[in-house]
């Protein structure tokens, strides 16, 4: 489901819609336990975060890095 997320932000345009789909994949994935994912869609979702100027969405995902790399 949260992969149509992606797909779907992604073939409307919708550039925060991707960022936050990418930091809810990451999340999914820390969940399962696959924290090196985790932190691949961390990273995606602060790089698309920070060329949007997306605040809040970069320091969701800067939080979320952190948590991931510390559960590595």
């Amino acid at each position: 489901m949260l992969k149509k997320h992606l797909r779907l932000a992604r073939r409307v345009g919708s550039r925060t819609g991707e960022a936050n789909a990418l930091g809810n994949l990451a999340l999914a994935f820390a969940d399962l336990g696959d924290i090196r994912r985790a932190i691949r869609y961390n990273r995606r979702q602060l790089t698309l975060s920070r060329s949007l100027s997306d605040k809040r969405g970069a320091a969701n995902a800067y939080g979320n890095l952190g948590k991931a790399y510390l559960d590595l």
